[in-house]
């Protein structure tokens, strides 16, 4: 986290954010309600009620008791009778530091602390805080924003009269439905104001350079000495430093949530949308409950999706709403889910996927996760995922299917289970191919080569041995070759053994097929040629 702003510099932001807004008010609004009297207003909010006719002469008011509801009535600031109020902090996420008292005091913010005027915070990276002010409003500092308390007060020691500025970062703010006639909130920035009474909005501030205000409900005055922009529910705005707030304009609509899962099983969780035309990015927000008062994550997104990793087991509310090119947000849109993704599934190791395996060499393999023992794998037709051929709990961590598998195309999945009995989510399925077990044919003996046939592609790599002994320990002949076909160089009559095996996609060898018997006969004139030799030993 920065260093905080020094007391010097805080003025600075103060004076030249100031030098470009209007001067601060001489007068406190008030907006008759009905039965309101001039009379009654200065014994509530006044110092000296007695100036209530001033008051009238100051308004123009000849018959207050025939003005119309809605009416506004001006009080000079410093007639009002007036008290600091605290703003309680509510509620914090991550790292959030403060100035407190006088003198300044730096200190760890934490729910249940209280702020006067003149107090900042600031928040870091992934951090958050919520601030309530006396009438309940409600204002949400995003992460990586610094913001003073300018004042914070009670007129009348029921009306509230409070002012932020945002040095820095963002911010959001809820307005209370059922709060005071005539109670004001203000948010300045280095470059302009927005000034609101009851209503909903967010403001940006980027370098002491740009400032952003978007409106949800109710309306606001964004202004500094160069201009000013009235801004209704759906509109928002942007300022530049030395230049008038923009014309306002429509927010962006918020994006269809509906293609997202309501239960996200795997992790990362991946969330994608439907792209809003005109959105050069997208803030995306996750919170423990609807109210949105604590992110869990606060993030832009550049394209319409977002992966969010180390989110624990729970139920959440998902706040997705499009940026424009003038970094004015839209308006939200929102989507309960929830993360079940517990024990995390292994990594598996083979078949890798799309990987063409020999039936009989076929061997499922996956990692072990710390604390699991025991796993659900689940093998099936790749044209029919949901009818598993094999679906069993196994305590080790490979798997030879018995019988093989006949030749074809399947996917397999595997999930943890813990000792409790939790089973989590399967794996994603991983497609691959059966090869069959290379048979081979009798031998085709011409002349002096023997060429050996069997099932198999092409253009297949195959490796070819032949030996004297089941073992293989006296290997006679050795080939490699491409597609289901091997020539050997006739050997001596009598018995041998072939074994085969092919290459995996990363062209490592796959392990030999059972050892094949096959034997090659004398010709046809040795067992003539040796009664003959032994009719002969007799006759001697």
């Amino acid at each position: 986290m920065r260093v905080f702003a020094t007391g010097v510099f805080r003025v600075a932001v103060l004076f030249g954010g100031f030098l470009l807004q209007p001067a601060v008010a001489a007068d406190w609004v008030y907006p008759m309600q009905p039965g309101d009297t001039v009379w009654d207003l200065s014994h509530r909010f006044l110092k000296d009620s007695r100036l209530w006719l001033a008051v009238s002469e100051r308004n123009k008011v000849a018959a207050d008791r025939e003005m119309p509801p809605g009416t506004k009535i001006r009080f000079p600031v410093e007639w009002l009778r007036s008290e600091n109020a605290p703003v309680q902090i509510i509620k914090v996420q991550g790292e959030v530091r403060g100035h407190l008292g006088s003198p300044h005091t730096e200190r760890a913010l934490k729910p249940g602390m209280t702020l006067y005027a003149g107090d900042d915070l600031e928040t870091g990276e992934d951090a958050n805080a919520t601030l309530q002010f006396a009438d309940g409003t409600r204002l949400l500092v995003q992460e990586r924003s610094r913001l003073q308390l300018v004042s914070a007060r009670l007129i009348g020691g029921e009306v509230s009269d409070a002012e932020v500025l945002l040095e820095e970062g963002r911010s959001e703010s809820q307005a209370n439905p059922d709060k005071q006639p005539g109670a004001s909130f203000r948010v300045n920035t280095p470059v302009a104001s927005a000034a609101v009474r009851g209503t909903d909005f967010r403001v940006g501030s980027e370098n002491a350079e740009v400032m952003q205000v978007s409106v949800t409900q109710g309306g606001v005055a964004v202004s500094n000495r160069l201009g000013n922009t009235d801004l209704q529910a759906r509109q928002g705005t942007f300022t530049r430093a030395g230049k008038p707030p923009a014309p306002a304009r429509a927010l962006l609509p918020g994006p269809d949530l509906s293609t997202i899962a309501a239960v996200q099983r795997h992790l990362p969780i991946v969330l994608q949308w439907k792209p809003v035309p005109k959105a050069s990015r997208y803030r995306v927000q996750v919170a423990p409950s609807a109210s949105f008062e604590t992110l869990l994550q606060d993030r832009m997104a550049t394209e319409p999706s977002v992966k969010l990793a180390g989110v624990p087991d729970g139920d959440y509310f998902l706040r997705v709403r499009p940026v424009d090119r003038d970094g004015i947000e839209g308006l939200d849109s929102q989507r309960e889910f929830k993360v079940d993704a517990q024990p995390e599934p292994p990594f598996t190791q083979t078949p890798a996927a799309d990987a063409s395996v020999r039936a009989d060499a076929l061997r499922f393999r996956w990692t072990q996760p710390a604390g699991i023992g025991r796993y659900r794998l689940r093998v099936a037709a790749k044209d029919k995922p949901d009818a598993p051929l094999v679906d069993q709990v196994l305590t080790g961590t490979e798997f030879a299917p018995t019988p093989p598998l006949a030749p074809g195309a399947y996917t397999w999945r595997i999930a943890s289970l813990t000792d409790a009995g939790r089973e989590g989510p399967l794996s994603l399925p991983l497609a691959f191919r059966v090869r069959p077990t290379p048979e081979l044919a009798a031998p085709e003996i011409e002349g002096q080569s023997m060429t050996f046939r069997w099932r198999g592609e092409p253009d297949e790599q195959f490796e070819v041995e032949m030996a004297e002994d089941r073992d293989f320990d006296h290997p006679v002949q050795r080939v490699q070759v491409t597609g289901p076909e091997a020539t050997f160089q006739k050997p001596l009559p009598g018995v041998y053994y072939l074994r085969t095996r092919g290459f995996d996609a990363d062209n490592q060898p796959e392990p030999w097929s059972p050892p094949q018997k096959t034997g090659l006969p004398p010709p046809p004139w040795v067992f003539p040629a040796i009664g003959a030799a032994a009719l002969l030993l007799l006759l001697l």
